[in-house]
């Protein structure tokens, strides 16, 4: 991946056919804990067999936007990552927060999105410390899907800019780019 402030990236499937965007329908839109629950329990089985030796200190997740919070009711990343967290006994922190107003961003390119997640989030610093007051050094950073990365990377310097080392995020869906779609898929 070339997302810069991110140590590693992981994802269950392409976000590229009708099934995977079905998926993310029924997370993002219906808050299906069915799905939810699954999804959670995949990454964290993916974490466990791919990256056994990160030993993460706790999970943190991309915000939804209060205007989706109002009308849908839920934040499908923090459902994920409490799915996560039961699976990797991990804490979930909630230590990021948008500010102001922002447009939606599926309906925007890759350079309008960049543009739109800038200094659209903010951390707690408080929040993120651990009982003995500090920052913790490795995190696991959850979404539902990665498009171009700048969602995860803003709140991956964030998170770095308090002090944490190492940002690893794991996300249901990402979508492939162009030089990936050569026929046949591979995960970089």
């Amino acid at each position: 991946h070339n997302l810069v402030g991110i140590d590693k990236i992981f994802f269950l499937f392409w976000y590229n056919d009708d099934l995977s965007k079905k998926i993310i329908s029924k997370i993002k839109y219906k808050g299906e804990k069915r799905y939810v629950t699954y999804m959670g329990k995949l990454i964290s089985e993916h974490i466990k067999s791919e990256y056994a030796g990160a030993d993460f200190d706790c999970i943190c997740f991309t915000p939804r936007s209060k205007k989706n919070m109002t009308r849908i009711g839920f934040d499908q990343s923090e459902y994920l990552s409490k799915a996560a967290s039961f699976y990797l006994d991990l804490p979930v922190v909630c230590c990021i927060g948008r500010k102001g107003k922002n447009e939606e961003q599926k309906r925007l390119s890759g350079s309008a999105r960049r543009k739109n997640d800038k200094n659209k989030f903010q951390l707690n610093k408080e929040l993120l410390l651990d009982d003995n007051g500090k920052v913790p050094k490795v995190v696991l950073l959850i979404d539902d899907v990665v498009t171009t990365g700048s969602t995860v990377q803003q709140c991956a310097y964030l998170l770095k800019k308090a002090g944490v080392r190492k940002v690893y995020v794991g996300v249901v869906e990402k979508t492939p780019s162009k030089k990936t779609i050569t026929g046949r898929y591979v995960r970089k």
